[in-house]
């Protein structure tokens, strides 16, 4: 698709509108966003897909009609949403869009789908918006996998008391990918392999945890995994 351009003074205008429809939305006076909008549309030129601004109106005026709980006309301007601008980058946000649309609808397996690929597509950074976390409820846990170290350590203890070690695990290998000598990161990945029989891996993950932080690093953990690792390596 061929971006076009506008002149700089409607250009301008229809940027402040779109704007202006964002805010409206936001603060859900979708009555207002949805006449806005429309008005917007109207002044882009043939063909009004291949204006940046497209992407914005459209969306808005989306979000307008789902906010009026107008679905048959959110789907018609979901389609058009879908074709507009077309050379920008798709990171999933039509996709998400079209899951809230599912989603007001009560469709949820439908949302669900267009919620997995938005994930995908963004690497979970479209749910980590505060207004749109409530649909990561709908996502299995391996397809809401933390990004962040601090959250992966934080998710995969909590699986490891509810002792899901297979998946704890992942994440801990994750963690490792980004810090390999963080302390606490080795010893959740030990305690997994431990727990999970795969002593090597656990002798090893272990090692690595005392040598960077000595004895502390099992420190308010159960005594057996330090009691496994004196079996493993000399301790003074």
């Amino acid at each position: 698709m061929e971006q076009l351009t506008l002149p700089p003074a409607l250009d301008q205008e229809i940027e402040n509108l779109w704007f202006e429809g964002g805010e409206l939305v936001y603060n859900k006076a979708f009555e207002k966003a949805k006449t806005l909008m429309e008005g917007a549309w109207s002044k882009l030129p043939s063909p009004q897909e291949n204006y940046s601004h497209s992407y914005w109106i459209s969306r808005h005026l989306v979000e307008a009609l789902i906010g009026l709980r107008e679905f048959e006309s959110a789907s018609e301007w979901l389609k058009i949403h879908k074709s507009t601008a077309l050379f920008r980058i798709d990171s999933g946000e039509r996709d998400g869009l079209e899951g809230t649309l599912y989603y007001a609808q009560g469709n949820l397996e439908k949302a669900k789908e267009c919620f997995e690929i938005t994930n995908k597509k963004s690497d979970g950074r479209w749910f980590k918006n505060e207004r749109l976390k409530h649909y990561k409820a709908l996502l299995s846990k391996d397809s809401i996998r933390p990004t962040e170290l601090r959250e992966m350590i934080e998710v995969a203890e909590k699986e490891i008391e509810q002792q899901n070690y297979p998946y704890a695990l992942s994440l801990m290998y994750d963690a490792f990918n980004i810090d390999h000598m963080n302390p606490v990161v080795l010893f959740n990945k030990g305690l997994c392999h431990f727990e999970l029989n795969e002593l090597n891996h656990a002798a090893d993950a272990f090692t690595r945890a005392y040598m960077l932080e000595g004895e502390s690093a099992f420190k308010g953990q159960d005594t057996k995994y330090f009691n496994f690792l004196k079996t493993k390596i000399e301790i003074a």
